[in-house]
């Protein structure tokens, strides 16, 4: 059921064969759903419902196997941030389309999963200036452009994030958060 439930965000998944996420799906997924509750401007643009985009690879097979899993990873949440998540699939075709299609859709979170670090800087670049919180779940893709992201630091995960990028991107996390966060420049 990829098309069914509410919330703004648009949760994009770019896999490839052969990535394999720094942190779990699972684990990252309940992750962002707590830290959005963090960012000051994030209810103020979402609406009561939603829509959670996933954005996979070009290739068939990572579209359908990658799409599962965020799928399950997402609908393990009840909520993401306050709200309950709708679920669209899309594949990715640029940074330019995708930043497109998102404000289309009147996105709150992108999500890049392993295999977009090439893009992330033109990513950071395509979401400037859109209220949209863009998640990596690598860490290079924080440091080129994306806002958040998990790594694995001596086993545990930690979440980064780029506050020049999350500026341009107006999300505003307390700093209750950002002090369990990693600042990556």
């Amino acid at each position: 059921m990829l098309a069914s439930a509410p919330l703004a965000a648009v949760l994009s998944v770019l896999l490839t064969a052969g990535d394999q996420p720094a942190v779990p799906l699972e684990l990252q997924a309940e992750l962002l759903a707590r830290v959005l509750r963090y960012d000051r401007n994030f209810p103020l643009h979402t609406g009561p419902t939603g829509v959670v985009v996933l954005v996979a690879a070009l290739d068939e097979a990572s579209f359908d196997a990658g799409a599962r899993q965020v799928v399950a990873a997402l609908q393990q949440q009840p909520t993401l941030g306050g709200f309950v998540p709708h679920v669209e699939l899309v594949r990715f075709t640029t940074p330019e389309a995708l930043a497109a299609a998102a404000k289309a859709k009147g996105a709150d979170v992108v999500v890049f999963a392993p295999g977009v670090t090439a893009f992330a800087a033109k990513l950071g670049a395509a979401f400037a200036g859109l209220d949209v919180i863009t998640v990596s779940t690598t860490p290079e893709g924080v440091k080129e452009g994306v806002v958040l992201g998990f790594d694995l630091v001596a086993g545990k995960p930690r979440m980064l994030i780029n506050l020049a990028q999350a500026r341009r991107q107006r999300a505003d996390f307390r700093a209750e958060v950002l002090q369990l966060m990693t600042v990556v420049p």
